[in-house]
């Protein structure tokens, strides 16, 4: 367990962190990196998930999807239970 003193350290480390996170050294926004956590932390999921756990547009998660597609990060597949469907997964 933390004690009391180390709650500020990591306060402040991850404000620093945070801080110097940004598009140009990540090669993504934020919101795709936690896009990436989402999928990190809940394994494959439906792009319309995504959509809701987001609170983003359809358009906009393609969008972002499709760069992270083209960056090797995640893929799409097609749910076999319904094909107008896509799951998507970290690679």
């Amino acid at each position: 367990m933390a004690s009391s003193r180390t709650i500020p350290h990591l306060t402040r480390l991850s404000r620093r962190v945070n801080g110097r996170a940004t598009q140009e050294a990540l090669g993504m926004n934020l919101k795709q990196v936690y896009m990436l956590a989402s999928l990190r932390d809940n394994g494959a999921l439906p792009q319309t998930t995504l959509c809701d756990m987001m609170k983003l547009t359809q358009n906009t998660v393609v969008t972002w999807l499709n760069e992270l597609e083209d960056l090797g990060f995640v893929s799409r597949l097609r749910d076999p239970e319904d094909r107008r469907k896509h799951n998507v997964a970290l690679t």
